[in-house]
């Protein structure tokens, strides 16, 4: 079961990096194609990550991984509320149409808040 969950998070992150560098296609070229393409790659994103948690949530309540007894997973939980709530902030209020600026700090902070999730959670999934 740990295999399928670092499976999906690896799905996220590759899809990170690729909506990332879309994002910068576009903001350099201008071209449909790149927003496009943004925007299919992080609506994979949060699908990923709803189905991560909900593949993690549904382990962790049948006992097929043991989570949450560790004396740090709250240093987890410190990025991983973050992440979600900026992600689905980014996903469906602060668009880059809109607010440009807004939203290509938010992304980046957003991106720091997964690094740390991804890195403490495999600490413990491993662990």
């Amino acid at each position: 079961m740990d295999t399928i969950v670092i499976a999906v998070f690896t799905v996220v992150s590759i899809l990170l990096v690729i909506g990332v560098r879309e994002a910068r296609r576009y903001r350099t070229t201008g071209t449909e194609t790149h927003l496009r393409k943004h925007r299919l790659t992080m609506k994979s994103v949060f699908f990923f990550v709803v189905a991560g948690v909900l593949i993690l949530e549904i382990a962790i309540r049948l006992n097929l991984i043991h989570s949450g007894g560790h004396e740090f997973f709250w240093v987890h939980l410190v990025f991983a509320v973050p992440f979600f709530t900026l992600l689905t902030l980014l996903s469906f209020w602060k668009d880059g149409i809109r607010a440009p600026k807004i939203h290509k700090r938010l992304g980046y902070l957003c991106l720091f808040t997964f690094v740390c999730t991804l890195v403490t959670g495999l600490i413990f999934l491993l662990a």
